[in-house]
């Protein structure tokens, strides 16, 4: 599911669209051609088309998943797709937002502040799968994946080192440095 949405996501990227909304709700699993799971990224209400993230509307978004630069009133980028999908990500792996609070205003806080605990403590989890996780869940944008594809890769190493295997095991892999891209090529399922 997670290589899906990464894949629609670096689509979306692509085309200069940021979709500034990630969160479950706007992801829809569909069965298609006989299989399960098939993602389909929904509502582009909000996405920010191009570069406007000077534009103090791109505060716009769900408490749960804003990005800390979002909040600030900075603006983002793509990078807080990546945030977002961390905090999408982890609420599906654990069935709890990595900022649970009583209050929106503690929420917001949280993203800005506050080291999330990694889903583990929550959920079993492998390590890998909690360092792609908090990685795209880092305060600083620049720590993040750069993009949906570098972090379709993180995912795609997950998936190698714990020997799952999906009925998606056929998606093109992610477009990564050479060297990775090999190394996933020769261990993907």
């Amino acid at each position: 599911i997670g290589r899906q949405i990464c894949k629609g996501l670096s689509a979306a990227h692509d085309a200069g669209i940021v979709h500034r909304d990630v969160k479950p709700e706007n992801i829809s699993l569909e069965v298609v051609e006989g299989r399960r799971d098939a993602v389909k990224l929904l509502d582009f209400g909000i996405a920010q088309v191009g570069d406007k993230s000077e534009n103090t509307e791109s505060r716009a978004g769900t408490p749960g998943y804003l990005a800390p630069e979002v909040i600030s009133g900075v603006g983002g980028d793509l990078r807080t797709d990546i945030y977002a999908l961390g905090c999408t990500l982890y609420e599906l792996a654990t069935g709890r937002r990595p900022f649970e609070r009583k209050y929106i205003s503690d929420v917001l806080v949280g993203h800005m502040s506050d080291v999330p605990e990694p889903p583990s403590l929550h959920m079993p989890c492998p390590p890998a799968f909690d360092a792609v996780v908090l990685r795209c869940l880092e305060k600083d944008p620049t720590n993040r994946y750069s993009d949906a594809a570098a972090l379709e890769a993180g995912l795609c190493e997950v998936q190698i080192a714990q020997g799952i295997q999906t009925e998606w095991d056929d998606l093109p892999l992610p477009a990564v440095d050479a060297e990775l891209a090999a190394r996933l090529q020769r261990k993907m399922p």
